[in-house]
């Protein structure tokens, strides 16, 4: 397992303890080193702070030499090119799913790269804020699906959630 950290003291100590898990803290996702792991990963979980995915998915294509899959936690405020909602940390609902459409739809548009499932994060994040998971797989796919109902699914069910609040 690598554990690729942009910041420090993030992993737990007891993960940092575990002789299967490679700590690479203080590294970017952009790093050129991560073009080289042996074994190559093949399938990666993606946690982005201030980084939309639509740059951040081609540069785990490049490191997973374009075969495997991702689980993505889709935060709307990093993909929103909304200033308002951008400076406020507020999205109005109705705007989840035009976002998640477009996310697929920009993935899908990039070469060997598939959104193939979206659904709600069962959480909010800090404040309340609705998240989303996406499944993304790279190479080549036997049947696109139509994620244009699963998004709107995905945020009828997001929004039903009870908002978590910090105590």
């Amino acid at each position: 397992v690598y554990a690729v950290e942009v910041g420090f003291g993030q992993l737990a100590g007891s993960l940092m303890q575990d002789p299967t898990i490679v700590n690479l803290e203080k590294t970017n996702i952009g790093d050129e080193k991560l073009l080289s792991l042996d074994p190559k990963p093949d399938l990666g979980s993606v946690d982005l702070s201030y980084l939309s995915l639509v740059k951040a998915v081609p540069q785990f294509r490049a490191i997973m030499h374009d075969q495997g899959e991702l689980m993505c936690l889709v935060k709307p405020l990093f993909e929103t090119d909304d200033p308002q909602a951008r400076r406020t940390g507020e999205i109005d609902p109705d705007s989840y799913a035009p976002l998640l459409r477009s996310l697929c739809d920009t993935l899908d548009a990039q070469e060997g790269t598939h959104a193939v499932a979206v659904t709600h994060s069962p959480v909010t994040g800090n404040n309340g804020t609705h998240e989303f998971f996406l499944h993304v797989r790279f190479g080549s796919i036997n049947e696109k699906p139509d994620l244009a109902q699963a998004c709107q699914a995905a945020v009828e069910r997001a929004v039903q959630l009870e908002k978590y609040h910090k105590r």
